[in-house]
């Protein structure tokens, strides 16, 4: 290594030299480094101005010849700290196991509430379809009931709308919508419609229904109330994360029913259109 014995303005520099092509090999700025026999440089820089006198003064140490040192085979002693790894591990889980022990009254609660609210959903949506097929069975005039019931539907948990209504007549998932198409009333011709939005809102919005093979059914009314005009549904805009049910009563006789969604996402022309149909007879 260098010693340098008068600070001065000059970089040190000890080079190593490959002994067969010249080629540089190593370089050490005046620290301890390893160089086999053989001839080796020096490099001294200035880092003061050309017309500046210099005074330096510097020694090479040697170290004596180098040792590499031997590695000696190691054995596994963490079999000895197995118990204490137990111990410690018993210790940082006692407070976890003392609060779960104290609260074990609440949380066997919370699993039988979860389940009474299971249930209560399933009631729920029982009446809801109840008081729905009632509605449009007996013609009845009560349009608040009708709009009241299907939007408690589109604030249930849309898993358990297929549970209650069965499977839906057409179904079709995307990134951005999910549609589901039920009959709900067949004799008087009643479809119900449900959306449900993804991370993206859809603005203008609207559903339009398509006679494949020429036949066609004409819309006579939409609960919620929603504009309607020829074979298309307004919806206007649909909020990200969120969903929706509608009513749909249909006129005329058998038909091959598809549904087309679409609107604006973030500011892009999109449709969905399920590649199923809904054969109404």
């Amino acid at each position: 290594y260098l010693n340098e014995v008068i600070k001065s303005e000059v970089n040190y520099t000890i080079q190593e030299i490959n002994q067969n092509n010249g080629a540089l090999v190593n370089t050490s700025n005046g620290q301890v480094i390893v160089l086999p026999y053989g001839n080796h440089s020096l490099r001294i820089e200035r880092r003061a101005a050309e017309n500046v006198e210099i005074d330096y003064i510097f020694k090479l140490e040697y170290l004596g010849e180098y040792e590499a040192p031997i590695i000696e085979d190691y054995e596994d002693l963490s079999w000895m700290f197995n118990n204490f790894y137990i111990l410690i591990g018993f210790l940082m889980l006692s407070p976890l196991m003392i609060v779960l022990f104290w609260n074990r009254g609440v949380i066997l609660r919370l699993g039988d509430g979860s389940i009474e609210m299971q249930q209560h959903e399933r009631k729920k949506l029982i009446r809801i379809r109840e008081r729905i097929s009632q509605q449009i069975n007996e013609n009845g005039d009560f349009q608040e009931i009708l709009d009241s019931a299907i939007m408690q539907l589109g604030e249930s948990p849309w898993s358990s709308i297929n549970e209650i209504w069965g499977q839906p007549e057409l179904s079709h998932l995307t990134e951005q919508i999910e549609i589901c198409a039920w009959k709900i009333s067949e004799d008087n011709n009643n479809l119900l419609l449900g959306l449900k939005t993804s991370d993206w809102a859809w603005e203008v919005a609207s559903i339009r229904l398509n006679y494949p093979e020429g036949n066609k059914l004409s819309i006579i009314d939409v609960s919620p109330n929603y504009l309607s005009k020829e074979d298309e549904i307004f919806i206007d805009t649909l909020p990200k994360k969120s969903q929706i049910f509608l009513r749909v009563a249909l006129e005329g006789g058998s038909a091959n029913l598809a549904l087309e969604l679409s609107g604006l996402v973030e500011g892009e022309p999109l449709a969905a259109t399920p590649n199923k149909i809904i054969e109404w007879n």
